[in-house]
């Protein structure tokens, strides 16, 4: 007898349009950068069949263009283009085996608009001549005559035909941020003739899109539609004319779903950081389902753990719920929370790596589940038995350590780690105390019930000796202990200098030292920053909460320069300019001379003093901490390293060579 599952609405059935989905949560759409010749190929299916392995009800591919005028903004060939027939044979392989699953398979076409790269010499398409807040992509689109809409149309009618005919269950019309949005948003969209002025103009080309679509394929697949119920920008379209628009399409029967999301290109909404908060995205699909009562609403927005996204459908804001980072953190998050087993969910902590890893145009990856873009490698179903049980030590409780014991231990070995200090976790230990990275720690705490469920013997507090080591006489002893800040300052431009003059004075403190509160800090200090990620953006924050006079020297062009590829910048820079920060762009520090600090600027040369400094703090790289490895090298039949003691990186590094040893043993 099956039992009862401790989350009823998630797991019950939904009819969308003709076809009906196993439960509500599905993997919305999401950019992957891993086309073949701008057709979905075999890691596509790779990516979506361990989705569909995990229990997903449904999924929706990532924007698909429907017309060579919506131009890619991606290198040649990773972006999908469904132009023309031969992208079918391809639907058709994925959608068979994704069906094997009982997950249902949707197809999200879209034309790009305005927004898009400079590649190639054909103009762009949208609305009005105006070009993209999204920059560097600022590019002036060509205001597109009548037949140019006409032919926009019928595109999208023949690419949803191909979805149908590839096998795909439904289609969703991209309205958010892309070509209708251009039409719809009146800060968009200037146009004098029937598309542009009134509501109702503005409405008139999304409106012939699903007319042109639901005449093709509605009523045998699921036609719908993503619709942004707020642009986020001022004089944008709003949340009121989003209820309007989609009470219309209700009425029009031409539309089966609305799946809703937030924000606009320049925005960060779309991929928010850690600081944004769980479900932030709600009050879109509460508002639209206020005025939309017979076909389902969708909603999306960082919501990372079942009971979230039940009580949302038991509140009746949505109909679904989408999870795209969540399901990327753990593919068998619904099958886990089906079967209560909500503690082994590995939940996403919005860290953004997948975000940074996307706008460099690289497979997707997460930073504590480094089986992500490796699914036929290291997917569902692949961790095998190790053939010999091996008495396996590890030295390090950080991230790596965690890892390769986490994993050596589900392949049968019987592993002892040691930590010397007396709680695990490492370098994420710090990373917590900068505000709004709180959630950081939960890629350790998951780590650490793991590893206490395996029955790791671990020893805490004990700082293994090579002496300590050796007597163990353990078949493989891996070291994970970790790398140390260092105070030295390079010169970015001086290769003669070995470290800033004055950085042994007792007022110059690392960032470790702050934030283990090692540091007798005054109330004016100088924070010299190459680092530019989130160790020296949240220690500059943490200064800052606590009352002190911050000035940072950096040879970047901003504060917190690293944080732009995670999407943390747009919030991290406006909050610390409010909080008084002091930013010396593009500079160096020549010298600490007592209370002292000179700088120079790296473009000029021009050289300024800051006067009555009581502190400084330095974020300026790490070192190896290998000293053990070392000693043990050539003593040990089986030794290993891995993480920052190998070479000091960013806790994503060390996850994945501690999984990839763990395996390997």
């Amino acid at each position: 007898m099956a039992h009862a599952t401790p989350f009823p609405h998630i797991f019950s059935p939904l009819k969308i349009g003709p076809i009906t989905v196993k439960n509500r949560l599905y993997n919305p759409p999401h950019g992957k950068s891993i086309g073949e010749n701008n057709h979905p190929g075999e890691r596509h299916l790779a990516y979506w069949e361990e989705r569909a392995k995990g229990g997903i009800a449904l999924i929706i591919t990532e924007v698909e263009s429907v017309h060579p005028t919506s131009r890619d903004s991606s290198p040649a060939g990773l972006s999908l283009r469904n132009w023309d027939d031969s992208i079918i044979p391809h639907y058709q392989k994925i959608t068979s085996v994704i069906h094997t699953y009982d997950t249902k398979m949707f197809c999200q076409i879209y034309h790009s608009g305005q927004i898009a790269s400079t590649f190639g010499y054909m103009p762009l398409w949208a609305a009005s001549p105006i070009p993209s807040a999204k920059g560097p992509y600022a590019e002036v689109p060509k205001e597109m005559e009548l037949e140019d809409i006409q032919e926009v149309i019928r595109a999208y009618g023949d690419a949803a035909v191909r979805a149908m005919t590839g096998g795909f269950d439904g289609v969703e019309i991209h309205i958010s941020y892309w070509l209708p949005l251009t039409f719809l948003s009146s800060a968009l969209n200037k146009r004098k003739d029937r598309y542009g002025g009134s509501l109702e103009n503005r409405m008139r080309f999304l409106f012939e899109v699903v007319d042109e679509v639901y005449s093709r394929v509605g009523g045998r697949i699921a036609v719908g539609v993503r619709m942004n119920g707020d642009e986020a920008r001022i004089g944008g379209w709003s949340l009121e004319e989003a209820k309007i628009l989609c009470k219309n399409l209700e009425a029009s029967g031409k539309i089966d779903f609305i799946d809703t999301t937030v924000g606009n290109p320049a925005s960060e909404f779309t991929v928010p950081p850690m600081a944004m908060p769980h479900g932030y995205q709600l009050y879109v699909s509460k508002g639209i389902k206020e005025v939309v009562k017979k076909i389902p609403v969708f909603t999306v927005g960082r919501i990372v753990s079942p009971s979230h996204a039940e009580r949302i459908l038991a509140d009746g804001h949505a109909d679904m719920v989408g999870l795209v980072r969540a399901l990327l953190a753990d593919p068998e998050f619904p099958n886990k929370a089906r079967e209560g087993r909500g503690d082994d969910i590995r939940q996403c902590v919005g860290a953004n790596s997948c975000r940074s890893a996307r706008r460099g145009h690289m497979p997707l990856r997460c930073i504590h589940n480094p089986t992500a873009s490796k699914e036929r490698e290291w997917g569902i179903g692949t961790l095998k038995p190790a053939a010999h049980k091996k008495r396996m030590l590890i030295v390090g409780g950080g991230p790596g350590g965690l890892e390769a014991a986490r994993v050596a231990a589900l392949r049968g070995h019987r592993v002892t780690l040691y930590e010397k200090e007396k709680k695990l976790g490492g370098q994420v230990n710090l990373a917590v105390k900068a505000p709004y990275r709180e959630e950081f720690g939960g890629i350790t705490e998951y780590l650490i019930r793991q590893i206490e469920k395996l029955g790791v013997d671990v020893h805490l507090g004990v700082e293994a000796t090579p002496e300590v080591i050796l007597a163990q006489k353990a078949d493989a002893v891996i070291i994970a202990t970790g790398s140390l800040p260092v105070k030295t300052g390079y010169s970015p431009v001086r290769a003669d200098v070995e470290k800033l003059q004055g950085v042994d004075q007792p007022n110059v403190f690392t960032i470790w030292d702050v934030l283990q509160d090692k540091a007798e800090l005054g109330e004016h200090i100088v924070f010299i920053d190459d680092n530019g990620h989130h160790e020296a953006a949240g220690t500059i924050e943490w200064l800052l909460d606590r009352g002190k006079k911050v000035e940072v020297v950096t040879r970047f062009n901003n504060v917190g320069a690293a944080l732009e590829g995670t999407g943390d910048q747009q919030f991290f820079v406006p909050r610390v300019r409010k909080k008084g920060v002091v930013i010396h762009r593009v500079s160096w520090v020549e010298a600490i001379q007592d209370h002292t600090v000179r700088i120079y600027d790296l473009q000029t040369n021009e050289e300024s003093t800051i006067q009555n400094v009581d502190s400084v703090v330095i974020a300026a790289g790490k070192v190896v901490n290998d000293s053990l490895y070392k000693a043990l090298k050539g003593k040990v039949k089986e030794l290993h390293r891995i993480g920052d003691c190998v070479a000091p990186r960013l806790v994503d590094h060390a996850i994945y060579e501690g999984h990839s040893l763990g395996r390997a043993l």
